[in-house]
């Protein structure tokens, strides 16, 4: 008889704080599968999907060779006049009762 072996036992859930790192450090746990979640550097081979456990693979987009398409072009030039800021959040009152309204939609 032939047995299979549940792929629950070899979960990948790892998570290191994060830090600073040495560029060449950083690049490294990208190239093994790491990525930025928070204030935390973590891998996993897995993820709820439907609420099913499902498996995943990390991808890793080579960017000497990566080009924008023609529909990223296009976005690229439409908000080229776009100016970002960022800084403390500041609530308010009126931003505070949009939030709610959303919540109350969305949650």
């Amino acid at each position: 008889m032939q047995t299979q072996s549940s792929y629950l036992e070899d979960i990948i859930d790892d998570s290191v704080e994060m830090q600073p790192l040495d560029p060449a450090v950083f690049d490294q746990y990208m190239s093994d599968g790491w990525r930025l979640l928070g204030h935390s550097i973590v891998r996993h081979n897995f993820s709820v999907c439907r609420g099913k456990m499902c498996r995943t693979i990390p991808l890793r987009i080579r960017l000497g060779d990566f080009q924008f398409s023609k529909s990223q072009r296009k976005m690229l030039r439409k908000t080229q006049k776009m100016n970002v800021k960022y800084g403390p959040i500041r609530i308010n009152q009126a931003k505070a009762q949009l939030f709610t309204i959303h919540a109350a939609g969305r949650f």
